[in-house]
């Protein structure tokens, strides 16, 4: 449908000058021009109006003029629309007569409308598009499928009239007359002329509003129904009084049986004549009752005859296409796809309601009678009526060929085109109005209108006037650019021609006009993207062969070889693209040509022969030649030849294979099986060949001297000596073909592998193809034991070939080669074979044989030995290795293979050390202390990692990755005890923060606790001298002696440390200070514990905290005078001595917050009952008072909220010198 506006898919149909709407039989239409569809074609698709409201014939046009352009670039003239219908007229005149019929006679001529238009009041206009006024006769924008809108009656129109006090319009009745039912009960009927012909109404009768209104088929009568429950008849010739008149019955008369019919008050909401009769009517009110009304007359005294019917509703498939009124939208659907087809932006609330007077006494509801706009909208004859506040409006839906003129009227035939190609395909959007249901026929309607339409605008666009109109001029005389135009011919007139599966007028007529016209190069750029896409195959030679030259011409090789890649070869001219790719050495295009269009698949394999002879001359003149003499050649220069040659490997697997080269699709079976033939015999014949057979041709060398010795099987031998691997992947391939199960063929899979061993035997062959072609039979044999039978001595000779090459680089390969062959042979000289395996590397074949042969020492050394496998499957196999063979010697490990793995712990542990700990627990822990014997010899780390797996907590292991797994929970029970004391002393080196953890996890008998103290203290592991003493021995009072000697030790060692330059000073101070916060941790938690323990009395307990913080300010007090007596000596203004200072006073607040700490806990942990706070205050204060070399500092108060005492809690600071 098309839009109002550009953007909408729906809009109403546009005016037409006149036209007559009448449908009575016989009667004479008022329109010159009705069932004339050319001339009413030309009104639709005029661009000017005539002042007399008719048209010109067109009589004086000439119908052989040119065929003009009408866009927004040209002047509008009229020879391609009269061309353009006369494409579209005929079958579409027949279809749609019925239908522009309305359109005939919907407006006024164009001065009348605008002194209407003139006249109106702008309040009165609805703002909704449908109401747009343009006085434009042009048909719809190309973007919608309804016409522009339309004003058939308007309130002017009726004031004009001559019309008094008829009131506002409430229902609308449109088919053939277009009648308005008013709120004062009057009905208007108005022609499609706008031409008033009568009011009817009754003078004497007071009815109230019109509610529902019909009017009779053949347009004489009109029936209305009222608010109040009146029904009236009228005769159209007659209109002043009703023709028959039925009122409304009352409640009582209906009960009684009497009469029948609608009560009064009951609203008429719809009425309609039955059948072609005047005075037979139906109708129903808002009660839910209908009636049949039979309103005849008995010697001329009306007798009617009202009757209740019972309504039923039926299923109607009578149209194919319903209307849909929305709030805010017009939307057509399909019936039979329940699709929706066409809409448009619409104002439902611009529509009248006949109920909306009624809502000011409150009997509806605002809500209700705002909504039922169902009387405001009609259908008649594929035209919607809408009756709008102040007008009527009409609109209709577009046929297909109405879209298509659309879009001719605005100048645009490309996009016509295009619209009838998506008709023709079926991807149009909107409705399909017009065109047949069927495909085939609605294809054969439309493909015919498609290439009579490309036909016209091909001859319009290449037109004389065409050419030199105005439409090529410009204001500064440069002329416009019609590029675009012309290459959007080429594309528009491409699809349509792909649509429609036939290319003659593209190739033909439309090329021609661009070759004529000398712009055959836009037509040709713009028809190659459709090559190239493969939507165009066969393009006729003769454009073929000037597309090549244009690309030719603009030195793009490339651009040629694609397309010459894309097209059929059946087009090529193919001298010309044999001479363009040789020039350009486009060998991939050339191959195309020669196996495509020439059906040789011989010649490629010349031409790359060429190619790689060509290349093994440069190699041997840049071997002898000097880099400073003349005849030395760049590697720049080989480098494009050498790719060039490596295509004949792809090639021949492909042609080989039965495909096509580059693409890869299958070549006709016959084709294939002839092009295998002549392949293989020409590769493998025993001499040198002339090429092409018959006169002309060439012998086709392969020798890199002129004139040198030709070789036997020249070109095979060529081959490998170019790529060994490459050409025989490429016979590995060839040999999955089916073609070789044939051996009646000249050559088959027996003769290619004999003239490989011929091949073989050729002294001077080197290494490397040497091997290729071991591994290639090899890989072969077992394959297709059928066809290749080779004598044992032969395969022998291939075993050991394979065996006997010692590249790494090929030794995965050739074991795999040497697994293929010994699955089909079974050699002699078998420690012969195993020994050349073993220097070979093939351990994986030697695993076989070993196992096979129950021989579990060389096994296990086979995996050792093996570079490829991974440490988990190394050691995951040597555990399975000595699982068996102790399950084969009654549970025990064979003396020899205990002696194999002792022997190679060393290469073990060069492994993984952690997996040979867990190897040797597992089956052979008598072996740890001679595992540990060799570590001696390592690093500490080794065997510190030796010991963590055996002895360690799994703390230790939760961020290391790939670690065996442990399937116990506590430390190796098979560690002897030195062992145990050295994973200790390991651990105080590697992390002595964890030794504490460690011995935690450790069980209380597994270690020598004292050994245990020793070892920590000479690793100055402070920590956990004091935690082994007490949690380990209960000796508390020990512990705290060592805690005090540490204090006394550290302090020291801090003194020192002041002492010393500033980078060493701040590591060491850092390394003490540590080792103090240490020290404290673990003496104060000792102390907690013991003071919680219910064993110890007052005074133990008082004693053990006095004896922990007499040590803790003693330390404080051996520093703070060492710095008080450095500060005394020393100058401050000195800038040495204030970072000396810095760090000093940093290093007693560090000490004191110990001792603050430990207060700290001590008032955290005990009980009022346990230590008596004063008491141990006032023994502190005596035993530095004693000790005559402290002062008192002063004591800082604070509450120790959660300790219940009737004393005051004070954390004491002790200290000296400047404190």
């Amino acid at each position: 449908m098309n839009g109002v506006r550009q953007q909408e898919d729906v809009a109403i149909s546009p005016p037409q000058d006149d036209l007559d709407l009448s449908d009575l039989e016989g009667e004479e239409s008022q329109d010159d021009h009705a069932g004339d569809y050319s001339t009413r074609l030309e009104e639709l698709m005029s661009d000017e109006e005539h002042s007399d409201g008719q048209h010109e014939t067109g009589d004086d046009e000439d119908e052989d003029a040119g065929f003009f352009y009408t866009g927004a670039d040209a002047e509008p003239v009229g020879t391609y629309r009269d061309q353009l219908r006369d494409v579209l007229g005929p079958d579409h005149e027949l279809e749609e007569q019925d239908e522009r019929e309305v359109e005939n006679s919907l407006v006024h001529d164009v001065e009348e409308k605008e002194r209407f238009e003139s006249t109106m009041d702008d309040e009165a206009r609805p703002t909704d598009m449908l109401s747009d006024r343009s006085p434009t006769t042009s048909s719809a924008s190309p973007s919608g499928y309804l016409t522009p809108p339309r004003i058939v009656v308007s309130t002017e129109s009726i004031l004009s009239a001559g019309a008094p006090s008829v009131g506002s319009p409430t229902v609308l009745a449109a088919n053939g007359l277009v009648c308005l039912g008013t709120n004062t009960g009057k009905i208007l009927v108005f022609d499609f002329k706008q031409n008033l012909k009568c009011v009817c109404h009754s003078p004497d009768n007071v009815v109230g509003p019109v509610t529902a209104l019909a009017l009779s088929y053949d347009h004489t009568y009109v029936a209305s129904g009222h608010a109040s429950g009146h029904i009236q008849l009228f005769d159209i010739n007659s209109p002043k009084t009703p023709a028959r008149f039925v009122p409304p019955t009352t409640l009582a008369a209906v009960a009684s049986g009497r009469q029948e019919g609608h009560l009064v008050g009951s609203r008429i909401v719809s009425i309609g004549f039955v059948a072609g009769r005047h005075t037979a009517i139906v109708s129903a009110d808002d009660s839910g009752l209908a009636f049949y009304h039979s309103l005849g007359k008995v010697l001329f005294v009306e007798a009617s005859d009202t009757l209740r019917i019972l309504v039923t509703e039926a299923d109607s498939f009578l149209h194919q296409q319903v209307l849909v009124l929305t709030s805010t939208t017009l939307e057509v659907y399909d019936i039979r796809t329940f699709k929706l087809v066409e809409h448009v932006l619409f104002d439902a609330w611009s529509l009248m309601s006949p109920i909306l007077a009624h809502t000011t006494n409150g009997s509806i509801s605002y809500p209700d009678a705002v909504t039922e706009v169902a009387h405001s909208v009609r259908v008649y004859k594929g035209k919607i009526f809408l009756l709008g506040q102040t007008e009527v409006l009409v609109g209709t839906l577009l046929t297909w060929a109405d879209r298509i003129l659309s879009f001719v009227e605005s100048g645009d035939f490309l996009s016509a085109i295009e619209l009838t190609r998506s008709y023709y395909v079926g991807d149009a959007p909107g409705n399909r109005n017009g065109l047949p249901d069927g495909r085939d026929e609605m294809r054969e309607v439309v493909g015919d209108k498609m290439h009579e339409l490309m036909v016209a605008s091909a001859h319009y666009a290449f037109s004389e006037e065409r050419m030199t109109d105005e439409t090529h001029i410009t204001p500064d005389g440069r002329g416009v650019d019609r590029t675009s135009l012309f290459e959007g011919l080429v594309v528009t007139c491409a699809r349509a021609c792909i649509a429609l599966n036939d290319f003659e007028f593209l190739f033909e007529d439309l090329y021609s006009h661009y070759d004529y016209h000398g712009i055959a190069r836009i037509f040709l750029l713009q028809l190659e993207p459709f090559v190239l896409d493969g939507k165009i195959h066969y393009v006729p030679p003769r454009i073929t062969q000037k597309l090549v030259a244009l690309h030719d011409e603009n030195n793009r090789p490339d651009l040629a070889e694609r397309l010459i890649w894309h097209i059929d070869p059946d087009c090529l001219d193919i001298n010309q693209a044999i001479t363009l790719c040789q020039n350009y050495q486009l060998y991939d295009a050339l191959i195309y040509i020669y196996t495509r269009a020439m059906r040789d698949y011989v010649s490629p394999v010349v031409e790359l022969l060429g190619l790689i002879r060509r290349v093994q001359q440069y190699r041997r003149t840049r071997a002898e030649a000097s880099p400073s003499s003349k005849q030395f050649v760049s590697e720049d220069t080989i480098e494009p030849v050498v790719l060039n040659a490596y295509k004949i490997y792809p090639y021949l697997s492909d042609v080989l294979t039965g495909l096509t080269y580059p693409s890869e699709e299958p070549i006709p079976e016959d084709e294939a099986l002839q092009a295998k033939n002549d392949v293989y015999t020409f590769i493998f014949f025993g001499r040198s060949s002339v090429w092409p057979i018959g006169e002309g041709g060439k012998l086709v060398l392969t020798s890199d001297e002129e004139n040198g010795v030709e070789p036997t099987y020249p070109y095979a031998r060529l081959l490998l000596r170019y790529d060994a691997e490459a050409f025989l992947h490429t016979l590995d391939l060839a040999f999955e073909d089916h073609y070789l199960n044939d051996e009646t063929h000249g050559v088959s899979r027996l003769v290619m592998v004999k003239i490989l061993v011929e091949i073989l035997s050729t002294p001077g062959l080197p290494q490397s193809d040497a091997t290729f072609i071991n591994i290639f039979i090899a890989r072969n044999i077992p394959k297709y034991p059928q066809f290749i039978q080779m004598t044992p001595s032969a395969l022998h000779s291939i075993l050991i070939g394979l065996a006997e090459d010692e590249d790494e680089n090929t030794r995965e390969d050739r074991q795999l080669a040497a697994e293929f062959l010994l699955s089909a042979y079974t050699p002699h000289e078998s420690d012969r074979i195993l020994h050349l395996f073993e220097q070979a590397g093939f351990y994986r074949i030697l695993r076989r044989w070993h196992r096979q042969e129950r021989q579990w020492s060389p096994l296990f050394m086979t995996y050792l030995e093996d570079p490829d496998l991974r440490s988990s499957e190394i050691f995951t196999s040597v555990d399975e290795i000595l699982s068996t063979a102790s399950r084969f010697n009654k549970g025990v490990l064979p003396p020899e293979v205990l002696t194999t793995v002792t022997n190679s712990l060393d290469s073990l542990l060069d492994i993984d050390v952690s997996s040979t700990a867990a190897l040797v627990d597992k089956r052979i822990p008598r072996l740890h202390e001679q595992v540990m014997q060799v570590l001696r010899g390592r690093t500490s780390h080794d065997r510190f990692v030796y010991l963590r797996y055996l002895i360690g907590s799994p703390r230790l292991f939760e961020d290391s990755e790939h670690l065996p797994y442990r399937d116990r929970t506590g430390p190796s029970p098979h560690i002897p005890a030195g062992m145990r004391l050295e994973y200790i002393s390991l651990l105080g080196q590697s992390d002595p923060t964890a030794v504490i953890h460690e011995l935690e996890y450790l069980p209380q008998d597994f270690l020598d606790w004292q050994e245990v103290v020793n070892s920590c203290e000479e690793h100055e592991i402070y920590d956990a001298v004091i935690w082994s003493l007490y949690w380990r021995g209960d000796d508390l009072n020990t512990a705290l002696s060592k805690t005090e000697a540490f204090h006394e030790l550290l302090s020291d060692n801090i003194a020192r440390s002041l002492d010393t330059p500033e980078v060493e000073r701040d590591l060491e101070l850092d390394k003490y200070l540590s080792a103090m916060r240490s020290i404290q941790n673990a003496a104060v938690s000792a102390c907690v514990q013991y003071s919680n323990a219910a064993s110890h009395g007052e005074a133990s307990t008082e004693d053990m905290w006095l004896k922990l913080l007499k040590s803790q300010i003693g330390c404080v007090h051996r520093v703070s005078l060492f710095c008080s007596k450095r500060i005394a000596k020393e100058s401050k203004s000195d800038p040495l001595v204030t970072a000396q200072a810095q760090a000093e006073e940093q290093t007693m607040v560090s000490l004191r917050s110990l001792v603050q700490d430990t207060f700290t806990s001590l008032m955290s942990a005990s009980s009022s009952r346990a230590v008596s706070f004063p008491r141990l205050f006032k023994r502190l204060v005596d035993s530095v008072a004693n000790s005559r070399t402290a002062k008192v500092l002063p004591l800082k108060r604070r509450h120790a909220g959660d300790h219940k005492t009737p004393h005051r809690q004070r954390c004491l600071y002790f200290g000296g010198g400047n404190d």
